[in-house]
C-alpha cells in the first residue's frame, strides 16, 4: 500500500518569499540592444518597486524631466549586468523604450496635442537596430585659440550633473506662490546640458578638465564666459552625437513635429 503525499503548500517566511522571487528574475533575464557598442546586453527585469519610482519620478512638475532622467539613470545601471559603465546617455532612450515594451506591452499609445498617436515599440526599436548610422561619440572644437574636447557622457556624470542642477533649482530665489517659473530655467537648463559633453577647454596651452572633481557650477559657470559663437558649435557637435537617439525619440509613423513621450506616463499601461 503507497503511503499518501503530503502536498500541503508549506509556510513561507517574508526572506523564502524574497529569495523566490530573486531566483526567478534570475531565469527571466531580458536581452536588452545598446546602440553605442551595437550589441546586446543582459538586464534584470523591471520590478514593481522601480514602476513605483518611475512613477513619483513624474510628480515633481517643476524639474519633472531631470528627475525622470535621473531615476531611469539608476535603474538601468542597478538592471545591467554587464558593461553598465560603457552605457552612454545617447543609449538611454532606446534602452527605455526597450524596458517598456518588455514591461508594459509593445504598443504605446499617447496623445499629443489632442490627437491620440499608436506606436508599435518592437518594430520601432527593430528599424534603429538595423539603421547603418554610426554617430560619433567624440568631437573637438577650435575657435579663435579656443580649443574645447568633448565626449558623449555616461549615465553617471549625467545624474551627477542633473542632481546638482536640481539642488540648484530648488534652491534659487526666482520663486513664486506657484513655485519655481520654467521660463527664468530654459536658459540654464540648456547650457547644464551641453556642459555635460565637455571633457575639456584649452586656452593659450592652458587646459582645464571638467571631470567630476569639477563642481558643476564651477564648469557652467566656465562654459558661460566663453564666446556665443563656442556654443553653436558645440551644439552642433551634440546633435551629431545624439542622431540615433533623435531617431529612437521619432518615426516615420507620425508627423514631424510630434516625438514619442519620455517621461513616467510609459510605464503606466499599453
Amino acid at each position: 500500500m503507497s503511503e499518501d503525499v503530503d502536498v500541503t503548500p508549506k509556510k513561507a517566511s517574508v526572506q523564502d518569499i524574497l529569495t523566490s522571487v530573486n531566483e526567478l528574475n534570475k531565469q527571466q533575464i531580458q536581452s536588452i540592444y545598446i546602440p553605442s557598442i551595437k550589441d546586446n546586453v543582459n538586464f534584470k527585469p523591471l520590478t514593481v518597486k522601480q514602476q513605483k519610482l518611475l512613477l513619483t519620478s513624474g510628480v515633481d512638475l517643476e524639474i519633472e524631466n531631470l528627475t525622470f532622467s535621473n531615476t531611469i539613470n539608476e535603474i538601468i545601471m542597478e538592471n545591467c549586468l554587464s558593461g553598465k559603465n560603457e552605457i552612454k546617455l545617447t543609449d538611454r532612450s532606446i534602452i527605455v523604450y526597450q524596458m517598456r515594451e518588455k514591461a508594459v506591452g509593445e504598443l504605446l499609445k499617447f496623445t499629443d496635442d489632442e490627437t491620440e498617436y499608436e506606436v508599435n515599440l518592437r518594430e520601432h526599436i527593430d528599424s534603429i537596430k538595423i539603421s547603418s548610422k554610426n554617430p560619433p561619440t567624440t568631437f573637438t572644437i577650435d575657435y579663435e585659440g579656443i580649443t574645447i574636447r568633448g565626449n558623449v557622457p555616461d549615465l553617471m556624470k549625467d545624474s551627477l550633473y542633473n542632481k546638482q542642477f536640481t539642488r540648484t533649482i530648488k534652491n534659487t530665489k526666482r520663486k513664486t506662490v506657484d513655485g519655481v517659473k520654467l521660463t527664468d530655467i530654459v536658459g540654464d537648463i540648456y547650457i547644464h546640458e551641453m556642459v555635460k559633453y565637455v571633457d575639456s577647454i584649452s586656452i593659450n596651452n592652458q587646459t582645464l578638465t571638467l571631470d567630476t572633481s569639477l563642481p558643476v557650477d564651477q564648469a557652467i559657470s566656465i562654459f558661460e564666459s566663453l564666446p556665443m559663437a563656442v556654443s553653436k558649435l558645440v551644439a552642433d557637435k551634440i546633435k551629431d552625437c545624439r542622431e540615433i537617439e533623435l531617431d529612437t525619440m521619432s518615426t516615420t509613423s507620425l508627423p514631424e513635429d510630434v516625438q514619442l513621450p519620455f517621461d513616467a506616463s510609459l510605464f503606466t499601461s499599453e
